[in-house]
């Protein structure tokens, strides 16, 4: 009876493993041949811009979680890739690599952000869907502190769960935007439904 019991947990193990497989594979095929819209450091030195503007207190990692937000709605709704750069599974939460080298020594209070005088940031202020997405998460989530959104993107099945429980998962691998976005349609279809 135990060696069936065994054999059974085995099957079902094998069986998850090969299901997530052909779904990363699948995923990673369907968003490989994407196009997106701007550069993650743009995107955040914009998000960033509005957070100050809009007097929210700000630090790399609220803005790491706030920019993972904006990320997967506009996933969601858009219904392409926002950034050239893929978030990464860290310690803490989704991650812009590029976004935290780029940004990380800079003093957010005493650096001009202004929009008009960078070009790239020109450009996202005549998006009006990303700049109303924008809107949105800094008006829900932009009095979290940096703990809250972590604990909010470690939530059990985020997408951030289950790619770091994900076979063969180390620090830093990508999480696959159908995470993201399966994660995202549901919160955003709640809302709608709301």
């Amino acid at each position: 009876m135990r060696i069936i019991e065994k054999k059974d947990l085995v099957f079902e193990k094998l069986h998850y493993l090969c299901k997530n497989l052909l779904l990363n594979l699948k995923l990673t095929i369907m968003f490989s041949s994407q196009t997106y819209k701007y550069k993650s450091t743009t995107v955040g030195k914009y998000l960033l811009a509005k957070a100050i503007e809009e007097r929210i207190v700000m630090n790399m990692t609220k803005l790491q979680k706030l920019l993972y937000i904006v990320y997967g709605v506009y996933l969601t709704i858009a219904d392409k890739r926002l950034t050239n750069e893929s978030p990464k599974a860290w310690p803490y939460g989704p991650v812009f690599p590029t976004v935290r080298k780029n940004l990380l020594n800079i003093d957010f209070y005493d650096y001009d952000f202004s929009t008009e005088k960078d070009a790239e940031c020109k450009t996202i202020s005549n998006d009006e869907e990303l700049k109303d997405i924008m809107r949105i998460v800094l008006n829900k989530f932009g009095l979290w502190d940096s703990d809250q959104l972590v604990n909010w993107t470690h939530i059990i099945n985020s997408p951030w769960d289950r790619t770091q429980n994900s076979p063969g998962f180390k620090w830093n691998d990508i999480i696959p935007d159908a995470y993201t976005e399966e994660y995202f349609s549901k919160i955003v279809k709640l809302k709608n439904d709301a």
